[in-house]
């Protein structure tokens, strides 16, 4: 074999090495980028000084949370959609008319910076047995939550 043609397939081989070894090194660099910006939202319930009892979705990641929807259940049966009419048939659902609670609709779209709060739902009871009976409506209340990255990668929250 001459030795141009044995430097030439010389060449391409280390050429192909460094272009296999970038890939990688990108690959793992976008990776690292995706966790370093990954938003995580959890739900709490929350008693204030006040006495009000919340429901709040709060972004605990490292990145902005975009929602892509919520839904919304009670004991486990979903109730579709996501706004005002469709929060006022789960208060009635919970058996709660008459009693001051205010539920709160996330847009798809809507961003969640980092540490930033929303509520989804808020009550004021005025005595004992309304807390009671918010607290125990609270336990059937869950929320799945669909949103995503900066980066477009997909979360849930169950």
């Amino acid at each position: 074999m001459k030795p141009e043609l044995m430097a030439a397939v010389l060449g391409l081989i280390v050429a192909l090495f460094a272009l296999i070894v970038k890939l990688m090194h990108s690959y793992s660099e976008r990776k690292i980028n995706m966790n370093s910006v990954k938003p995580v939202l959890e739900i709490k319930s929350a008693e204030s000084e006040n006495q009000s009892i919340r429901i709040i979705l709060k972004n605990v990641g490292v990145g902005p949370a975009f929602v892509e929807s919520i839904e919304t259940f009670v004991d486990n049966i979903l109730f579709p959609g996501n706004n005002k009419t469709l929060l006022e048939s789960v208060v009635r659902h919970l058996d709660l008319n008459g009693l001051d609670v205010i539920c709160y609709a996330l847009e798809k779209g809507e961003k969640l910076e980092v540490n930033e709060s929303r509520f989804l739902f808020e009550a004021n009871p005025v005595n004992w047995l309304e807390h009671e009976k918010i607290m125990s409506a609270i336990l059937r209340l869950s929320f799945r939550i669909k949103y995503k990255s900066i980066y477009g990668e997909a979360f849930i929250l169950k």
